[in-house]
């Protein structure tokens, strides 16, 4: 049986910067959702989602992020350098969450989980 989701604090996944050099972050954050440790806890989920609906309204929204958010850094690199995400990582994104991906536990609890 799998660990449940947000239960221990060991990260045991490649490191955000490897994910970054090789393009596998969105990917990574996707397949590691529902671990022990994912890679998002459930307050960078939903900056994320918000981020991949809306570039330009995340864009304006992240001002108030707290220093040291993975998202926030991904959204102020999206207005400047477009590196840490393609296009076609966030269209992945875009569809993983349209199609029920990226649950918080609150939502699981709400949705019968």
């Amino acid at each position: 049986m799998a660990a449940q989701r947000n239960t221990s604090t060991q990260y045991s996944g490649p490191s955000v910067s490897a994910m970054i050099k090789t393009h596998t972050l969105a990917q990574e954050i996707m397949a590691r959702h529902d671990d022990a440790c994912p890679i998002l806890d459930d307050e960078e989920i939903l900056k994320l989602r918000d981020f991949v609906h809306d570039p330009v309204a995340a864009q304006t929204a992240q001002t108030e992020f707290a220093s040291g958010s993975l998202v926030a850094h991904i959204i102020r690199d999206w207005a400047t350098e477009g590196t840490l995400l393609t296009e076609r990582e966030v269209e992945d994104l875009q569809k993983w969450f349209a199609n029920g991906g990226g649950k918080t536990d609150a939502e699981n609890v709400e949705g019968g989980k």
